[in-house]
């Protein structure tokens, strides 16, 4: 079986796991990801950022390194916040500190599906995927941060809403001094009782004094949300509660890592289809991924048991 097409060079990528972040599928979650994201870009250096909570817990849960330690270098960072996810937003809104030069950011819950070549075509201090209000609109900031966002003088809405799941940086002077401006922000947000990190991130825009940009939507396709996100998605980016996530392979492979199996065969086969659910009788889901034929053959199939039962 053979992938699609294998990356080149890519600078080194960062995973946080935090807190209550490290609890349940978590841990699965971001060692499936490394997993894809290194089958496609073999050379990639990975580094896993995590509190000292988390580095404990997974002392218990990957003693032998069978999740981790073989694919990524693990760092411990001391937060001053109170949970997983203050902390958690504590060590990406300061990433430069523990990541030198340029480097890309993914969230645990993404699936790397296609490679990243080209994401550093163009100058930038800072890029991200869009961010979509209830999986549709574009660069929507939600109304529920407008008083946030008045009440610290910052433009509302924003001129673009970025998701922070999906990021890369280029580790210049210029990109340094944003992220210490965002974390400042996010500190800020903290003190109101509101830690998210993308109210803060996109109120940048407005300053100037930052080259940002929008990378495609690619890099953050929504798929349980909308299936069409599926056409020539890079990253695959999931929203949901686990619980609701049961029609997809990505259970299946958690469920084989939980037990210490590999998924490597898995992997692979997923990278050359791109086709993440269990069910295959859908022909659309197939022709958006990419399978022609294999949709032409569902459709096909469909249409005989059809015709047959007239």
């Amino acid at each position: 079986m053979k992938l699609r097409k294998r990356g080149g060079d890519l600078p080194p990528v960062a995973y946080i796991l935090t807190g209550g972040y490290a609890a349940g599928v978590s841990p699965m979650l971001a060692a499936i990801s490394m997993r894809l994201l290194r089958l496609i870009h073999p050379a990639v250096k990975i580094r896993l950022l995590m509190d000292p909570e988390t580095t404990k817990h997974l002392d218990r849960i990957d003693g032998d390194g069978f999740l981790f330690r073989k694919i990524a270098e693990s760092i411990t960072i001391e937060t001053d916040a109170s949970d997983g996810i203050e902390s958690n937003r504590f060590i990406k809104t300061q990433l430069p500190r523990w990541m030198e030069g340029p480097f890309l950011y993914l969230d645990n819950d993404t699936l790397p599906v296609r490679n990243f070549d080209g994401i550093y075509d163009r100058r930038f201090d800072f890029a991200a995927a869009p961010d979509f209000l209830d999986g549709t609109q574009s660069h929507v900031c939600p109304e529920r941060f407008r008083e946030l966002y008045e009440d610290s003088g910052w433009d509302f809405p924003p001129a673009r809403y970025l998701n922070g799941g999906v990021f890369a940086a280029n580790g210049g002077a210029n990109a340094k001094s944003l992220f210490q401006e965002w974390h400042r922000r996010w500190d800020a947000c903290r003190e109101r009782g509101i830690p998210v990190d993308q109210p803060a991130l996109n109120s940048l825009w407005a300053d100037g004094k930052w080259n940002l940009r929008v990378l495609p939507k690619e890099y953050n396709a929504l798929i349980e949300v909308d299936e069409r996100f599926s056409r020539r998605a890079r990253v695959y980016h999931y929203t949901s509660s686990y619980a609701q996530l049961s029609g997809y392979l990505l259970m299946d492979w958690i469920a084989k890592l939980e037990k210490g199996e590999e998924i490597e065969a898995e992997s692979t086969e997923f990278l050359r289809t791109a086709y993440p659910w269990k069910d295959e009788s859908h022909a659309r889901r197939h022709w958006l991924t990419g399978n022609h034929v294999r949709a032409a053959r569902v459709f096909l199939k469909k249409k005989i048991q059809r015709e047959g039962a007239v």
